[in-house]
This record gives C-alpha cells, structure tokens and sequence, in this order.
C-alpha cells in the first residue's frame, strides 16, 4: 500500500503531460488543416460576371472549394465598365479580400491564411467577349483568323499601354474606337504580336501585326484615347509672380491627364517660386516655377567654407542677384577680395576649399593641367612681359603655406588654383611678376581663357 500511493502523483504527473502532449497534436493537425488564399497580381473577368476568390487568388487546402465562390465587392465608382470600347480596372486589396471571407459563416481565422497585397482586376466590355466559332469546314487556304477562346489585342494593348505609360492599370484609362472592335477582337493565343506606337499624343496610334507560326494573320492600326491618374499640385488661391509655392496655396490632388501632359512633382515644387501669376485651378508644370531668389545684390551672406573636417564660417556680400542652389560670386566686407559659393538656402551658401564650387560643371574652354609651378609657366602665354599674377586672399589664409613663383600670363588669360582665382594686373614691371600660390601640390591648375 505504502509503494502503491507512492506512485500515485507520478502516475498523474505522466496523465497530464500525455494530455498536453494530445492537445499539441490536435492543435498541429487542426492547422495544417487550413485553406491558403494567395492573391494574383492581375486578372480578367467579363463585364457581367460575378467575381470571386478563384478569379483573383490561387486557393489550395481541403476547404478551397469553399472559399472559391466567395464573392468579391469590385465596384469602383466612376468605372465604365459595360460601355462598348472601354474596359475598366479596379484594384482589389487583401484588406477587402478580409472583408468578403469574415462576412461567411463558420470562419476560423487560424485555419485561413492569406497571401499578397493588391490584384489588379479588369472588367471587359462587351466587344472583348469572342464571337461565335467560325464554320466546322472552314476553307483551307483561308487565313486562320477564325475565333479563341483566351485573350485578345485588346487586354494586350491594354498591357503594352501600361507598360509605355509607367502607370499601375489601375491609374490606365483607355477608350478604343468602335471601328477597331473587330481588330481589338482579334485572338492572341499561341501567337506572336508586334505593336509600337506612331506619334505621341493623348490620341494615340498603335501599329499591330499579328504572327502565328510564319504566317501574318493580322495587320492594321487602331486608334485609343489614354488617360494617367497622377499625383499633380493644383493651386488654390492666386499665385503671384515671385511668389512661393506652398502647402497653403496649393493642394495635391489627384488628376486624369495625357500621358505625355508636363506636371510638376509636388514633392520638388514646394519651396519654389512662380515664374507667373498661377490660376486657382490650375496645375502647376514644371515650367511654372523656378527656384526661389536665395539672395539679390548686395545683400549680406553667411558663408561656411568647408576644408576638409573643419568648416569656417564668414559674413561676404553678394556682388550679383543669385537664385537657390546657383554659384554666386561674393565680396569680402573687409577688402576687395572675392570668393565664389554655391547657394544653400536664403542667405546662407557654402564653399569648398579643397574643390571650389563652381568647378562642378566646368566650361568647355578649360583645361587641367599638373599642378606643379612649372606646369604652370609652361602651359601659361610668355607674352606681354608686363603683366603679373596675384593671390586673392583665401577664406583660411592660416591654413595653407605660401610658394614663391613667377610665371607671365597673358592679358586675356586667368588662372585658378585650388580655390585662388590668379588675374593679370596691367603696367606692372617685368621685375615684378610674382605670384603667391596656396598648396599647388596636388590641387589642380584650371586655365581658363578670357574675351576670346
């Protein structure tokens, strides 16, 4: 009696632990039990047919039979779906796939798993239904253009458009011309199709020719009126010249237009100036606007001269009117020298010490040569004798160590190093031509010529 109660909790210990270990494959065989939804990237349906999960996801499991006639809500307001030469797209989402299967009885969420985010869905017209079968006897030397069952010219011109365009099918709007429903018509399974545009204009021209096996089967042009949804900033109240262009005055709103209709990015537009006075209304292109004026003449700018991992801040003024982002020639409070920085924002412009900031799109007429003195008396003119080349004072004189050279530059010729502008100064003595330069080793030499 004393072994048998002994035994007792153990015997419970192994009853609980095999009932857990029931439960654990119960739990496992009621999972792998489940129905999985997996959306399609795009589908077709006929203008008045029901659309369902089997015509938008691939379902696979033991209840996919089930889940297959589910209905999908596919009604988008505003398409034209049902009219003669117009087929409609609307994008249905694994939110709305979620909507249709819990509005079912019985649903258990762990046995349902569902996959992919969007299914581009197109909703034929009428004319994309193919027509009766041609004759049982049809004659043998005639053309093979008889009736399939499958897709058309039409759903691909439809995706050849899309392609063209850039635009997602459903931001597609595409109206074929009645006239072209026998060609639109025209079967492509199994066949090869050659379709290009002619022109480009909101009323395009496709040219198709359609091959099966080494024989042309069909060969003409049809007309389309496409249409993109863009993201576009239309103005809101009146804009006038010189004015900004800002989330108060304008709006982001969606807009059909020509493919190949000119629209402002919303996101690069902000900040910029008018170039006109803009309507409410009216959606702004890129030609509307330009940069801001980041400073005008003679105003005061703060420079930050960047040399290497040290930034030197200075106050210069601006010798020229200068729009954000542009290379602007400033003066120095101080004396007359100058310095050229590039405009970063409204009175603030940044210069590089190590690579000046107007070298980044050269002029055609300079040329780099060895930085080194003699490279630079080689490649300068030797005439007229009288002419010296000076130092402009850099932003961080401290910084660089001065070299003793002589060189002769000719009247119309300038040279820059580094970030030194080097100018001819007219009646000076031959005995006097010196210059200073900063770091020549390894900083590139620019000659640029002048008044030719």
């Amino acid at each position: 009696m004393k072994l048998r109660g002994a035994s007792t909790p153990a015997l419970r210990s192994f009853l609980s632990a095999a009932a857990a270990l029931a439960v654990v494959v119960l739990l496992t065989a009621s999972t792998n039990a489940q129905v999985v939804i997996e959306l399609r990237s795009t589908a077709r349906v006929a203008h008045d047919e029901r659309l369902t999960l089997a015509h938008i996801a691939e379902l696979t499991g033991p209840d996919a039979a089930r889940w297959a006639t589910v209905e999908i809500d596919a009604h988008e307001p505003g398409s034209a779906s049902g009219r003669a030469g117009k087929t409609s797209w609307v994008r249905i989402g694994v939110d709305r796939v979620r909507e249709a299967v819990a509005e079912q009885p019985d649903v258990h969420w762990g046995r349902i798993l569902i996959r992919g985010s969007t299914c581009d869905v197109a909703r034929l017209s009428p004319t994309d239904h193919p027509p009766d079968p041609a004759p049982a006897t049809p004659d043998p030397a005639a053309p093979v253009t008889q009736a399939r069952h499958g897709p058309t010219l039409r759903m691909y011109a439809l995706e050849r458009l899309a392609t063209l365009t850039g635009a997602a099918p459903a931001d597609l709007r595409v109206e074929f011309a009645e006239q072209d429903d026998d060609l639109l018509s025209t079967p492509t399974a199994g066949r090869v199709v050659q379709m290009h545009p002619v022109g480009k204009s909101e009323r395009a021209a496709m040219s198709v020719r359609v091959y099966e096996g080494d024989r042309i089967v069909r060969d003409g042009t049809f007309r389309c009126r496409v249409s993109v949804r863009r993201e576009a900033l239309v103005v809101a109240v009146p804009i006038g010249r010189g004015e900004l262009v800002n989330l108060d005055n304008t709006s982001v709103e969606p807009r059909w237009m020509g493919p190949f209709d000119p629209v402002a990015d919303p996101a690069r537009s902000i900040g910029l100036s008018a170039r006109a006075r803009l309507r409410p209304g009216q959606v702004v292109t890129p030609g509307d606007v330009e940069p801001a004026i980041a400073a005008r003449k003679g105003d005061l700018v703060n420079v930050d001269c960047v040399a290497g991992s040290i930034v030197l801040r200075r106050t210069m003024r601006a010798v020229e009117t200068v729009r954000d982002g542009e290379v602007v020639t400033l003066q120095s409070l101080a004396g007359k020298s100058t310095a050229r920085a590039r405009m970063n924002g409204p009175g603030r412009a940044v210069m590089l010490a190590d690579t000046p900031a107007d070298r980044a799109a050269p002029s055609p007429d300079i040329r780099v040569i060895t930085p080194s003195v003699a490279a630079i008396a080689e490649h300068s003119p030797v005439s007229p004798p009288t002419d010296r080349a000076e130092l402009a004072p850099d932003p961080d004189p401290a910084r660089f160590a001065d070299l003793e050279s002589t060189i002769t530059t000719d009247k119309n010729t300038s040279a820059r190093v580094g970030g030194v502008m080097v100018e001819r100064r007219p009646g000076v003595s031959p005995g006097r031509r010196s210059a200073r330069y900063a770091e020549l080793a390894n900083r590139p030499v620019e000659q640029a010529s002048r008044g030719k």
